[in-house]
């Protein structure tokens, strides 16, 4: 079993849609989206960031967020994070909810048990460098 980390957008205490045009304008500047054999993926142009990225929801019109399955050190992994944390209402966090992470205050739009069960509260970031695993 592997490690995972989230990029994940909310709305009202609820999972939110991102726009296709939105989150293929930050990604297409480290790489491609595709479809895959289990959906829309992430493909790295920039290293090896991680095993395998794919987008959650079941179609261009229904993502909510970028899974990244077992994430490496690499130094552009961070900077794809925080690109993708200026989508509006967008958070980053890991499985074991140790960190969570905006670059806005987005309390109000997060579920009321993912800020109880994050002990740090959600951090508020001004650059890449602050994102996770660079901490």
């Amino acid at each position: 079993m592997g490690y995972q980390v989230f990029v994940q957008k909310f709305e009202n205490g609820d999972s939110g849609i991102i726009p296709f045009e939105e989150i293929e304008s930050v990604l297409k500047q480290y790489g491609s989206i595709s479809e895959g054999n289990f959906g829309l993926e992430f493909i790295s142009s920039v290293g090896e960031i991680c095993d395998f990225a794919s987008l959650s929801g079941n179609s261009k019109d229904s993502i909510s967020g970028v899974t990244f399955d077992r994430p490496t050190t690499h130094e552009k992994l961070p900077e794809i994070i925080f690109d993708l944390l200026s989508i509006k209402n967008t958070c980053f966090f890991g499985p074991d909810l140790e960190y969570l992470q905006a670059r806005t205050d987005i309390s109000t739009q997060l579920p009321e048990s993912l800020l109880e069960a994050v002990e740090s509260g959600l951090q508020v970031i001004e650059s890449a460098n602050e994102a996770w695993p660079l901490q």
